[in-house]
């Protein structure tokens, strides 16, 4: 798998997908239920921002406990992100395209990173080696 297909691959887990408005009502089943206590614990994310998060897709993820953590991980590691944090398994310096030298799961170049966001969005981002995103490139 090149990098490319490892940066498509991590984006969809970790950047939840916000392109599907339509959200689901109520929890209609017990098991995404009972997941959603254990999600809350290890994430920090509520069952109702999973839902929101995969609208119409909800239906198909409800009784997939891998794909409600999967949701779960996404949203947190969004949220550190947009506090210009670092997630936890971010551990490599990479070269992006548009932010620089960035922390990521990866090493190598990059055309673009999920900082980017925070960078066209006027967002801090944790530059290697200290340098903060007011300071510039």
């Amino acid at each position: 798998m090149n990098y490319l297909q490892r940066l498509k691959q991590k984006i969809f887990l970790d950047i939840p997908f916000q392109g599907i408005t339509t959200i689901a009502k109520g929890v209609s089943n017990p098991f995404a239920a009972n997941q959603g206590e254990d999600l809350y614990q290890r994430y920090g994310v509520h069952l109702d921002d999973i839902r929101k998060q995969a609208g119409t897709e909800w239906s198909d993820i409800k009784d997939d406990p891998t794909a409600l953590q999967t949701f779960a991980h996404s949203i947190h590691t969004q949220r550190i992100i947009d506090r210009g944090e670092v997630p936890p398994d971010y551990k490599y310096v990479a070269h992006c395209r548009g932010c620089g030298p960035v922390w990521l799961w990866f090493k190598g170049k990059v055309e673009g990173c999920p900082w980017c966001w925070n960078r066209l969005q006027g967002k801090p981002i944790p530059y290697p080696g200290g340098k903060h995103a007011d300071s510039g490139k």
